[in-house]
């Protein structure tokens, strides 16, 4: 009964209580995190609107040394989420997305990549499938595209094979 006091013996605990900004960190911490590393501006910002609209966090790399930076800060363990998918350019300033990957699976992180590409060079599909990407998106593609991939990573449907 509501007034009746807690039976010998039993400690009555306090009602917790959560603030509204409390609640709202929590659930932002709990949604899937995308990296995207594009040199490209307007790419970049594009992409990461279009995965903030499926509700993922998003983290905006500028080139291939800051997504290098990102990379190392992973595997050292600062950055404690892990992203879920990273979609990259293959050519950016200071270090390819070709690269980048192959620092990633050097050091065993196995997060699916998606690079996307606007050169038709069949040894970048070649180099990048033996570095076990997810997926190369030729340039130009539609943002449908990219999305349903994303999504597919990040619900368990896609595959690294």
């Amino acid at each position: 009964m509501h007034g009746d006091p807690a039976p010998a013996g039993e400690r009555l605990e306090p009602c917790v209580t959560r603030s509204r900004s409390e609640v709202e960190q929590r659930r932002v911490a709990q949604r899937p995190r995308i990296a995207v590393a594009e040199d490209d501006t307007e790419m970049r910002e594009l992409i990461a609107f279009e995965m903030r609209a499926l509700g993922y966090d998003v983290t905006e790399l500028r080139d291939g040394s800051q997504m290098l930076d990102y990379v190392v800060a992973l595997t050292a363990g600062t950055i404690r989420v892990m992203p879920a998918v990273i979609v990259s350019d293959v050519r950016m300033p200071g270090m390819s997305g070709l690269q980048v990957l192959s620092t990633m699976r050097s050091a065993g992180l196995l997060i699916p990549v998606i690079l996307m590409t606007g050169l038709r060079d069949p040894d970048i599909h070649a180099r990048a499938e033996a570095l076990g990407v997810a997926l190369v998106l030729q340039k130009p593609f539609p943002t449908e595209r990219l999305r349903a991939v994303v999504m597919g990573f990040v619900e368990g449907l896609g595959s690294m094979n």
